[in-house]
């Protein structure tokens, strides 16, 4: 478990993080609990102020893509609701 002034370092960014929503929040968990960040092959090193402003535009773009997916999603719901369309699984056949 990791505590307060800990320090996760990795040789390559790459092997932190499933995909970037999941890399984004593992740093935004990092910040939040002081927690040193360290990727070898990037020199990334969350104790630079230039890493953590940069990290923080990653973190911000991560949202918007996010909430961007989640609006076009719902568009598409309410497309499909609209024309009538079967939403959800289909039904079983007994």
């Amino acid at each position: 478990m990791l505590r307060l002034g800990d320090c996760v370092m990795v040789n390559w960014l790459s092997r932190l993080g499933r995909n970037t929503a999941h890399f984004t929040q593992l740093i935004a968990d990092f910040s939040k609990n002081d927690i040193r960040f360290v990727a070898l092959d990037l020199g990334i090193d969350t104790n630079s102020p230039t890493v953590r402003m940069v990290l923080s535009v990653f973190t911000a773009l991560a949202e918007f893509e996010r909430e961007s997916n989640r609006q076009q999603r719902q568009a598409g719901i309410g497309l499909a609701k609209a024309q009538g369309k079967h939403m959800g699984r289909p039904t079983s056949v007994d």
